[in-house]
């Protein structure tokens, strides 16, 4: 009998943002998060060859070095689950770096392409933080490894915006397998100048707001942040007599070849959620809501929408949620902060709306829940769809740990 995995602690910070209970506090009284102009000289947008000034949700001021803000992140997290650092030492514990990891930003040394003498350093000083400090990856590795006591250095994974979401997909898997007791996924993004070249690149940065599923939308809001998962066993949950009540009832997984990845289909995608649902003989009308990826991208938004349209035919009642219109799209991260808001919706027994900036798809023919009042949930379970830009789909069930039982 494999062993179930079990959400047990969770923590995120956001620009304007301090914890995870301030964002559901913000998304309760239907607040938005406020953007700012990605650049502050519109004669820029022409020199940068952009389509136009992206809004984007960035820190003004980020307070310690990053090694130093994610283990405060991830203690936070470890306090919530109500497990200390000696539990984190041994072969059963498992971290996942996930998304871009450290980066050096463009920016910093782009005008240095043209006219790279040796004495061109003195005038532009922000070369030195090409220094390996700056993108070392197994310095970070190392960092939490002497830090935590860990056996195993931390994996790094990316898959684009599902970078986080696959970690924890790899993480129950090897729990589910008996091979693991703790996974802690970390997951965090920065917004440098070659994410904006590249994503403006895709037509997919909104230059006002951003609104999932809207004709009007043009695209994402970026958002800067980081998060942090912590997923246990059962068998290891029940020896500590900590009892939480969400676990991942199943989750799924395929990828497409890298030349379709622009264009993830309705077909796929329909295919990986017909899969979770036959797998666990489950009915649509037992979900209790559909969180799904939409950004408000429109071109892997309507594919999704045809895909959710198809699953939920005979259940136009059920809640569809996106928040990223709302609180900005943090890409590598956003999936498992959906499924601490999921969490947080199960164990509250209510689903909090969105609030929208634009119209939606007049023609969309399931409910996204929006601008009305917070819904009570009674259901079995919740279903979550990531989708990435590297061809991933991931789809995930959350269900109630009294299920379980």
């Amino acid at each position: 009998m494999s062993d179930k995995t079990i959400l047990s602690g969770w923590e995120i910070n956001l620009p304007t943002i301090n914890d995870f209970n301030e964002l559901i506090t913000q998304i309760a009284a239907n607040e938005c998060v406020l953007e700012n102009k990605w650049l502050n000289d519109e004669d820029l947008v022409a020199e940068l060859e952009l389509s136009g000034n992206p809004s984007v949700v960035t820190y003004h001021n980020k307070p310690y070095a990053l090694d130093c803000f994610l283990k405060k992140l991830i203690d936070k997290s470890l306090k919530k689950a109500k497990l200390d650092k000696m539990q984190l030492q041994g072969r059963r514990v498992r971290f996942y770096l996930t998304g871009h990891g450290m980066r050096t930003d463009l920016n910093n040394y782009q005008g240095f392409y043209d006219k790279n003498d040796v004495e061109d350093i003195n005038y532009s000083p922000s070369i030195k933080k090409l220094h390996a400090r700056h993108y070392a990856q197994d310095h970070l590795a190392n960092e939490l490894l002497r830090y935590y006591g860990l056996t195993w250095p931390p994996i790094s994974i990316y898959s684009t915006s599902n970078s986080a979401l696959m970690a924890t997909h790899i993480g129950s898997k090897s729990i589910n397998n008996g091979e693991l007791d703790i996974v802690v996924v970390i997951s965090w993004l920065d917004i440098y100048l070659q994410d904006i070249l590249f994503i403006d690149g895709q037509d997919m940065l909104v230059q006002e707001h951003a609104q999932p599923f809207s004709p009007v939308s043009d695209g994402a809001i970026l958002s800067e942040g980081y998060a942090v998962l912590i997923l246990e066993s059962e068998s290891h949950i029940n020896k500590r007599k900590f009892y939480p009540r969400v676990y991942i009832n199943y989750s799924g997984c395929m990828q497409i070849h890298g030349e379709r990845n622009s264009n993830v289909s309705f077909y796929t995608i329909s295919k990986v959620i017909e899969n979770t649902m036959k797998t666990l003989k489950l009915n649509a009308s037992e979900l209790g809501a559909v969180f799904a990826h939409g950004n408000g991208s429109i071109i892997s938004d309507k594919a999704e929408a045809m895909a959710i349209e198809n699953l939920l035919k005979d259940n136009l009642d059920i809640p569809v949620l996106s928040y990223k219109g709302q609180i900005g799209y943090i890409s590598n991260c956003s999936g498992i902060i959906d499924l601490m808001i999921m969490t947080e919706s199960i164990l509250n027994k209510r689903i909090l709306p969105s609030i929208s900036h634009y119209s939606i798809m007049s023609n969309l023919k399931f409910n996204f829940f929006s601008d009305t009042e917070p819904l009570p949930y009674f259901k079995k379970c919740m279903l979550k769809l990531g989708l990435g830009m590297d061809g991933s789909i991931i789809t995930m069930v959350l269900s109630s740990y009294q299920e379980l039982n």
